[in-house]
Formats: structure tokens, sequence, C-alpha cells
């Protein structure tokens, strides 16, 4: 019914914005240790 697919719809939606925001988080990490090994060397 329509109640039950939309809730998996929002569960689903809200489990894809979790591992968006934890993917943004590792990636932010990432590229904040790259640019601290980097920086020192260039500047």
């Amino acid at each position: 019914d329509f109640e039950s697919d939309y809730e998996a719809f929002v569960k689903s939606m809200k489990g894809m914005e979790k591992e968006l925001l934890d993917k943004m988080d590792r990636d932010e990490r990432i590229f904040d240790n790259l640019v601290k090994s980097i920086a020192p060397s260039v500047f």
C-alpha cells in the first residue's frame, strides 16, 4: 500500500543521505590530510 511504500522510500532516502554525508566527511578528511601533507612543501 501507499503508506508502507512511502515509509520505505523515506527510510531509503534517509539512509542514502547518511551515506552521502559520511562519504563527504571522509572525503573532506582525506582532502584535509592531503592539503596538510602537501602544503608544507609548497609554502
